[in-house]
């Protein structure tokens, strides 16, 4: 799998959509609570309740639209996690080198607690934290 010059730009730009389409949404459910409340409330003005009507719906999809965007769009850090992470994980060459630097790891601690051993035993008096 490659990433391309695209794939980095949609990465980047799903932070900068979320934010607007999160405002969007929030305002949009706002007006179409208060559109609701003139359409349904019984008011005698027939003309309000047809604009009111016709504001609903082009407010309704609108708001439904960015909600699910707000939702729905991952964070680039989230998108990023979903390439690498995988990749990482089944890639034989940095799985060996993990095993490589466990088998070191390993070795190293072996050899600090045979060298402090060996110190407690030659000097009995010190204290080893």
């Amino acid at each position: 799998m490659t990433i391309t010059a695209l794939d980095i730009y949609l990465v980047a730009l799903a932070d900068k959509i979320i934010p607007p389409a999160s405002f969007i949404a929030f305002f949009g459910l706002a007006v179409t609570v208060f559109l609701c409340i003139i359409c349904f409330a019984g008011f005698d003005i027939t003309s309000e309740a047809k604009r009111a009507k016709f504001a609903l719906k082009i407010t309704v999809p609108i708001t439904i639209v960015c909600g699910l965007i707000a939702t729905f769009v991952p964070s680039s850090k989230t998108i990023a996690a979903m390439y690498v992470l995988p990749a990482i994980i089944n890639n034989e060459h940095i799985q060996n080198s993990t095993d490589n630097a466990l088998e070191a790891l390993e070795s190293l601690t072996k050899e600090w607690l045979k060298d402090t051993v060996k110190s407690k035993d030659s000097n009995p008096k010190e204290e080893h934290i």
